[in-house]
């Protein structure tokens, strides 16, 4: 009897309490408890599960928070914002609805999104992450890794990506081939020494600044808006292919070579008479191609050195020729020559590109001469025709023949014999 009585007094008690979740960081169980989401129970690491798990929305900003465990038991939150706070790891996968993720100036080393296939928006720059995983998120549009640990970042799997932002990290290279839909790119100091955006066409802001890279190839980017490649190492570059660009920043490169002949004069909408147009810092481009010279010359800012014009095409190359007899030499040298046949409409002469030339037959012959930039332009210029003639005796010497027969000076065909007057006959 005794037995039974225990057992009835203790068993409505269990049906009073709430299934609980631990969380052991004060502040975050405070703010919990502030919400109205906690158990009412102050500084007891628990709040009431069924007060959080049905949450949409978790906004925590600059609580002093150092440790989320509990958010495992927000199942329906979609949006998660602990920005400012000082959290080192964070583990998302059991959010299996979340869709926003903002962890900014933090302190993480780990977070884990691997089972966030909703996951649209990732933000987590300024913390000290050496790596971030998130290719079992086919959704994600916008990520922000800004100013990480990260040497190197796999967005392969992510082709609905359209903000990708890596400023102030060592990933070596990105490879953003598989992202047609992105629209910005920002890759600020990344120690990038390559970068392929062919595949972005949609690409509307490229901003890739101090890195290293000697090469960029933007002429599938017709979209572009706004262009930033200072401080790298590119020699040669091309923006003629961009004609919506007019925000544009190449300076402190090693440019010899510039096409800007976009037909934009790169006048800012927010200013008019002023011109987003950079290029100084490179002190071997003394021309660029530009749509608007006039402009570009009052406006730009570009080295003293620098003159902008609507084609860069090397100077006429000197097409003066020196004949002495049959030989033709052109008087330039260090370019490429091509010798042609004035008396057949100025044929190309196969093998005759070398700076002299002598003809085997009688005709007039003239040089093409050829002349590049360091751009590869070039610009080619034709000497006058000149005759080599070969009628007479110079046409018998330098004319190959066959010894017929020999004579002696009556007629009669003898054969060779010294100190004797004597007539060779040959076919020629």
């Amino acid at each position: 009897m005794k037995t039974l009585l225990l057992a009835l007094l203790i068993t409505p008690s269990f049906c009073t309490f709430s299934q609980q979740t631990y969380v052991p960081d004060d502040n975050f169980e405070a703010f919990l408890e502030g919400s109205g989401l906690g158990n009412g129970i102050p500084n007891d690491d628990s709040v009431t599960t069924s007060n959080v798990s049905g949450l949409a929305d978790l906004i925590v900003g600059s609580l002093g928070i150092a440790v989320i465990t509990g958010i495992e038991d927000f199942t329906s939150v979609t949006l998660v914002i602990f920005d400012g706070n000082p959290i080192t790891s964070a583990d998302f996968s059991q959010n299996d609805s979340l869709e926003y993720v903002g962890m900014s100036n933090c302190a993480l080393t780990s977070i884990n999104v691997s089972q966030n296939v909703l996951l649209k928006t990732l933000l987590c720059s300024n913390n000290s992450l050496a790596s971030i995983d998130v290719s079992a998120c086919p959704l994600l549009e916008v990520l922000n890794c800004d100013g990480n640990s990260l040497n190197a970042l796999d967005v392969t799997q992510n082709p609905e990506l359209v903000q990708l932002s890596l400023n102030i990290n060592q990933v070596g290279s990105i490879d953003v081939t598989q992202n047609t839909a992105l629209t910005e790119l920002n890759c600020v100091q990344a120690g990038l020494t390559l970068l392929d955006v062919t595949q972005n066409t949609l690409l509307i802001s490229l901003d890739c600044r101090s890195n290293s890279l000697t090469d960029l190839d933007v002429s599938q980017n017709v979209a572009l808006e706004t262009f930033f490649c200072r401080a790298n190492s590119l020699t040669s570059l091309d923006v003629s292919a961009n004609p919506n660009l007019n925000n544009f920043n190449c300076s402190v490169n090693d440019l010899y070579c510039l096409n800007a002949d976009n037909s934009n004069d790169f006048e800012n909408p927010l200013a008019p008479g002023t011109y987003l147009f950079v290029s100084f810092g490179n002190s071997n481009l003394t021309c660029a191609e530009v749509s608007f010279p006039t402009v570009a010359n009052s406006s730009y800012i570009a080295d003293v050195g620098t003159t902008f014009n609507a084609d860069c095409l090397p100077p006429m190359p000197d097409s003066s020729v020196t004949q002495s007899g049959t030989l033709l030499t052109a008087d330039l040298g260090s370019a490429m020559y091509q010798w042609v046949d004035c008396d057949n409409n100025n044929d190309p002469i196969p093998g005759a590109t070398s700076q002299s030339f002598t003809p085997t037959t009688t005709g007039s012959y003239a040089v093409e001469i050829t002349i590049a930039n360091a751009c590869g332009i070039t610009n080619t210029n034709t000497s006058d025709c000149f005759l080599v003639d070969y009628t007479g005796i110079e046409e018998l010497l330098n004319t190959e023949k066959e010894l017929v027969k020999i004579i002696d000076l009556t007629g009669r065909e003898t054969a060779f014999t010294t100190n004797t007057p004597l007539i060779f006959m040959y076919s020629d």
